[in-house]
């Protein structure tokens, strides 16, 4: 599953970010979620769901893709042990994270009693 909108589609508080570091929400696709079933890792359809988003968004005039992920500490209680970071993925699509470019959001997490803040940062590619 895949998801991608403009990310001027998104919530404002999702779009606040971009506009303070001067980027038009309007002319990023932003790319959800991507989720895949362990049986279905390592068959190449992570690269064809950023291929498929980015030519959708090329297809509508769009250069400039952003995701963001939750950061967490390295030995945060709720990663796994057969945790894959998937940051070596993301460059190899062309993704960087964006520098000052972050947001928080709240939810609560397993094994929370409360919702707490979570930093999020957001990635981007910008195709010429």
């Amino acid at each position: 599953m895949t998801s991608c909108i403009r990310a001027s589609e998104e919530e404002k508080s999702f779009q606040i970010p971009f506009q303070q570091v001067g980027l038009d929400p309007n002319q990023i696709l932003y790319l959800g979620e991507s989720v895949l079933t362990e049986k279905y890792r390592g068959l190449g359809l992570g690269k064809l769901f950023f291929h498929e988003r980015e030519k959708f968004g090329q297809s509508v005039g769009l250069k400039q893709f952003a995701f963001c992920c939750v950061v967490r500490p390295e030995n945060h209680h709720l990663r796994p042990t057969d945790y894959k970071d998937l940051s070596t993925f993301w460059e190899q699509m062309g993704y960087q994270p964006r520098l000052g470019l972050t947001t928080s959001y709240d939810w609560k997490d397993l094994g929370e009693n409360s919702k707490t803040q979570k930093l999020m940062q957001y990635w981007m590619k910008i195709v010429r």
